[in-house]
């Protein structure tokens, strides 16, 4: 189910934005079409951010439009956001995210419409609803619809929870799963191949 659900992906997406907004001095290569100072804030038009994690592992995240609001413990929203980053193995997790907000005073990010998508580049593909993300905690929640699929197991479930950093899943809410075994050539005894169904 960790491969399903690339938690850890997601939190190292937005630990590399927490970065970013800590301290511009250790942040990686940005790039921003235009900037507008208001007395509400700061406004970064198509900002994208290039660079590695801790780990060494690559990642690019852009964004269609970014705010900052301007106070001591500043609110940054992005819109739009697309996050591409290598796992391990050169695996490749691509995440798509309608308004995310981060609040540098909690260290919680939380994409507000939910409609998350998250891809891997193995095929698994997992969809959430709202989510909140604790960086300091490193565990991420959503209390709405949860749906993975990779291969030949899908899996939906009311909401879910990951704690320590990914490595361990909780799903919630009228959890069902779907196994489809692969078909194989030749003789099939006790119904081999047919679809089974898991429900709790």
């Amino acid at each position: 189910m960790r491969r399903l659900v690339p938690a850890a992906g997601v939190l190292a997406v937005f630990a590399v934005v927490a970065t970013w907004w800590y301290s511009t001095a250790l942040a990686p290569e940005l790039q921003i079409t235009d900037v507008t100072v208001t007395a509400d804030g700061i406004a970064m038009d198509a900002p994208v951010l290039r660079g590695e994690d801790d780990a060494g592992r690559p990642y690019v995240l852009q964004a269609v439009e970014a705010y900052q609001t301007l106070s001591t413990n500043p609110v940054f929203t992005l819109l739009d956001l697309t996050g591409e980053m290598m796992l391990d193995a050169g695996e490749q997790l691509v995440l798509r995210a309608p308004p995310a907000r981060f609040d540098s005073a909690t260290g919680m990010a939380r994409f507000e419409e939910g409609q998350v998508e998250i891809t891997l580049s193995s095929g698994g593909q997992a969809f959430l609803g709202v989510t909140e993300v604790d960086l300091d905690a490193g565990t991420i929640s959503s209390d709405e619809r949860v749906a993975v699929a990779s291969g030949e197991v899908t899996l939906e479930a009311g909401g879910i929870q990951a704690f320590d950093a990914g490595e361990r899943l909780l799903f919630t809410g009228g959890v069902r799963m779907v196994v489809r075994p692969t078909r194989q050539d030749g003789p099939r005894q006790n119904g081999s191949g047919q679809q089974g169904t898991v429900t709790q």
